[in-house]
């Protein structure tokens, strides 16, 4: 039954995020999409966190009746939600749409504001595919299928700069640097250190930009990993040290490669292939997390811990390098403008090229 049950919540679970991120695009304005794209992320982190609590201070049957509550609780509130203007509107809905729209802007369907947003929305989707398919396949610009491209070469990427290592040999790590501590104030301890990574790259991503946010965080987790598999070779430092770059590695990953790879994923694609582009996206994510977890644990007995960290700090260091030639900034931008940005690369055969500054 434990293995049902868990299979049912990842596949639901799976679902869940993807249309978090979506949904919640669709239904920002564009000023602050990168904030509100983030909340998913940040209430996963809260999530994690409140689950170690819980499973450090009651009992699992306990934790598994809170949790039932919460999916309850989720699922009403949902069902008494609009759906988002810009789906009601692909499908021919609009005086729906433009309720929903006067709904999450807090105002009414006669406020000119809601009116002239609407007639955007409208506009953008007028030169698309309207028709919503399940494989839409056909018709797909060159715009579309490159940037599908970039999202998924900078997950996976994200991916590979360490986080697996961190979860792995982040709790055997702490308790070999700190043995007075207990392992559930550790994973607690770390759990927050996440919160509060995920808090900050939501604050950020739209002060800062996407691409300078992922750049620097992939940046700062390479020399993370790098220092971590010297200490692990060399043992040139006290072992507080390790734990010190676990939690800023933990931190960092938040900010950058934990937080923006998923915001792009929910910007970057028009409404008209965005579901497609995501579930794909998804897909291959899973994919490279269930190979990495297969795979790592024989890497590190064959080549050993320290050489696994320099192939994440190589991996880090590269997503610095593709964000700066593949990724243009897609602050404060809708879909239609970001995929007219990629469009205007192909065209000009800047594909690889540093992008012009928006």
């Amino acid at each position: 039954m434990l293995l049902v049950g868990r299979f049912i919540f990842g596949v639901s679970g799976g679902l869940l995020m993807q249309v978090a991120w979506s949904f919640t695009a669709e239904i920002s304005e564009d000023a602050v999409r990168g904030f509100m794209s983030s909340m998913p992320s940040v209430m996963y982190a809260l999530g994690a966190l409140v689950s170690i609590i819980l499973g450090w201070v009651t009992s699992y049957h306990n934790v598994t009746y809170i949790n039932i509550g919460l999916a309850l609780t989720n699922a009403f509130t949902m069902w008494v939600l609009p759906e988002s203007p810009v789906y009601l509107a692909l499908i021919g809905k609009h005086e729906e749409a433009l309720k929903s729209l006067s709904f999450y802007r807090a105002s009414t369907s006669k406020d000119k504001a809601v009116i002239d947003e609407m007639s955007e929305i409208r506009s953008n989707q007028a030169n698309k595919q309207t028709d919503v398919k399940l494989l839409p396949t056909e018709g797909i610009s060159p715009a579309a299928r490159w940037s599908f491209f970039v999202v998924a070469a900078l997950m996976t990427q994200s991916i590979l700069t360490g986080v697996i290592a961190v979860q792995v040999y982040g709790g055997p790590l702490f308790l070999k640097a700190t043995p007075s501590l207990s392992p559930d104030l550790c994973a607690v301890f770390l759990g927050s250190i996440l919160l509060v990574g995920s808090i900050c790259g939501a604050a950020f991503t739209d002060l800062f930009g996407r691409r300078i946010l992922l750049m620097t965080a992939a940046a700062i987790n390479g020399i993370c990993m790098l220092a971590l598999g010297t200490l692990v070779r060399w043992a040139w430092g006290p072992e507080w040290l390790v734990p010190t770059f676990i939690l800023v590695f933990s931190f960092v990953f938040n900010l950058g490669g934990g937080m923006i790879p998923y915001v792009l994923l929910a910007e970057v694609f028009v409404p008209e292939v965005k579901g497609f582009a995501q579930s794909i996206t998804m897909l291959w994510l899973y994919i490279v997390h269930f190979i990495l977890l297969l795979a790592f644990v024989p890497a590190v007995e064959l080549i050993g811990l320290d050489v696994v960290f320099f192939v994440f700090a190589a991996c880090a260091f590269s997503t610095t390098l593709l964000t700066h030639y593949l990724l243009p900034e897609t602050k404060g931008l809708n879909p239609y403008v970001i995929e007219d940005t990629f469009a205007q690369r192909i065209k000009e055969g800047r594909r690889w090229a540093s992008p012009v500054k928006s």
